[in-house]
């Protein structure tokens, strides 16, 4: 480990706060330049060596002065990205996970590139690889697809097959053989939860597909893989509504299923690096009473939806704020970069605190459909994403400011569709108004 004492400092990063610990010139705390470390200009900066003496002790903010002698306006306006907060120490973490601490696993991942694991069915044309360099989804659900495309859930067909007597037909339209491709892609409920979902897929009549075959056709789609992510969720929500109607005679219904795909979608999707994440600290279940709609609050409060739109490191949010009426009391938007969705939907949550103050208001509740920011901002994460951090601590304190802290709710994105479009509408026409 000694001898990659190079490449270990590649996985490094200073979080400014005060500035006082951090070398301009030597240490990394610049995110979006090469290297995180800005060299040191010709004309030798005016004796600069300490990121503290590039702030302003009155202001708190950057000395756009200082900066100027930096003689790079590229590195300046880099650094002008950077919110320092001067009651905070400077803090290093390891910027390959998202809880901002060094593991063994992700030092391998950055030092080489990682061969994806192959199938133990040799003949099979699956694109395995792929499939396991997938990274944003819960390991649980990725071990269940593997066990889906080598036909290894428990169905009542392949039941049948050793045990005598054992009913073949599916318990849920009871018309087939319950098999794996009729439980997750043709038996009646199926193909509705498949065409009510985000991807809105039209099933009938396509009675050859295999779900090897409709999971690599959203593999294929250029999307960030969000569209197989979520067929993956939803296998998953449907296997596990099956299993509740068989073991515990619990109703089945296509809105239960929606919920818990989503659910664990938003979970991982926008949030989860690598298998480090501190998403494996949450051992929660999720809540199908969670609403799929919008419904209004209870006099006198007001509620306030948020979202964002993120895409190549450019994103808008969004915040919406509405009374017990429906009535809309004001909205804004608000333009950002980072190479990290995490960050767009947590200045979204800051976005709600500035629209609050304008708008005077109080009785929030703030609901928005990432799960990672919520539970940060509630406090129930082990590990909040070290991305947000000071974010984090700005949201608490400005919503402090209005005397109410305000209560967060995470809703899935059907229910949080004005703040979802009005978000998508801001990235596309790049406007950023209140």
């Amino acid at each position: 480990m000694l001898g990659s004492r190079t490449e270990l400092r590649k996985g490094c990063l200073w979080l400014v706060g005060n500035g006082q610990n951090i070398n301009i010139f030597t240490d990394p705390w610049i995110p979006t330049i090469q290297g995180a470390t800005p060299l040191r200009p010709d004309n030798g900066s005016q004796g600069f060596t300490k990121v503290s003496e590039l702030i302003d002790n009155n202001t708190e903010q950057w000395n756009v002065q200082a900066l100027q002698q930096l003689d790079d306006p590229y590195i300046s306006n880099q650094i002008l990205r950077i919110v320092p907060n001067s009651t905070a120490d400077d803090k290093l973490v390891w910027k390959f996970t998202d809880h901002g601490n060094f593991t063994p696993q992700s030092f391998q991942k950055m030092y080489k590139n990682q061969q994806g694991e192959s199938s133990t069915i040799c003949e099979s044309t699956f694109p395995w690889k792929r499939l396991w360099d997938v990274k944003r989804v819960a390991p649980k659900i990725k071990m269940f697809v593997w066990r889906v495309l080598h036909n290894g859930l428990g169905v009542s067909k392949r039941i049948g097959k050793y045990i005598t007597g054992v009913s073949t037909t599916c318990i849920i339209c009871m018309k087939e053989e319950e098999s794996v491709d009729h439980l997750l892609i043709h038996c009646d409920l199926a193909r509705v939860a498949w065409f009510a979902s985000p991807l809105g897929l039209r099933l009938q009549g396509d009675d050859q597909r295999t779900i090897s075959s409709l999971l690599e056709l959203l593999l294929s789609r250029n999307d960030n893989e969000a569209s197989l992510i979520m067929g993956m969720c939803l296998c998953w929500a449907i296997w596990k509504a099956r299993n509740e109607k068989v073991f515990e005679n619990k109703s089945i219904n296509v809105q239960g299923i929606l919920t818990v795909a989503l659910y664990w979608y938003n979970l991982y999707f926008n949030f989860n690096d690598d298998e480090d994440s501190p998403v494996t600290d949450v051992n929660v279940n999720p809540d199908v009473s969670i609403p799929v709609t919008w419904t209004a609050p209870i006099h006198p409060r007001i509620k306030i939806n948020v979202d964002a739109a993120w895409k190549d490191g450019c994103y808008a949010c969004a915040a919406v704020a509405r009374n017990s009426e429906g009535t809309c009391l004001g909205a804004g938007t608000r333009l950002g970069r980072s190479d990290k969705v995490e960050y767009a939907e947590a200045d979204g949550f800051f976005l709600v605190a500035d629209l609050a103050i304008w708008l005077q208001l109080n009785a929030i509740i703030i609901e928005g459909a990432s799960q990672i920011v919520v539970k940060s901002l509630k406090g129930e994460l082990q590990n909040t994403p070290w991305r947000i951090w000071r974010l984090k601590d700005d949201i608490t304190r400005k919503m402090l400011s209005l005397n109410s802290a305000g209560s967060y709710n995470y809703v899935p994105k059907p229910a949080n569709s004005a703040a979802h479009f009005l978000a998508a509408l801001a990235f596309t026409h790049n406007v950023q108004h209140m």
